[in-house]
């Protein structure tokens, strides 16, 4: 009998880490926490933040 967990990849912990620092410091540190070289390379672990974008619309006005 299986057990009723969603599928779950450890490198989804890579992909969470990237996003935070991401979102709190932006890509360059983002890109530097992972180890790349290549800020593209940033980017594809690194999801973009919407609650960042909201934040930001929310101070500029």
């Amino acid at each position: 009998m299986k057990a009723c967990v969603p599928h779950w990849h450890p490198n989804q912990l890579r992909h969470s880490v990237g996003t935070e620092v991401r979102e709190k410091f932006g890509i360059e540190a983002a890109g530097a926490v992972l180890g790349h070289a290549h800020l593209n390379t940033t980017e594809i672990y690194a999801q973009t933040s919407l609650s960042l974008a909201e934040r930001i619309a929310a101070e500029i006005g």
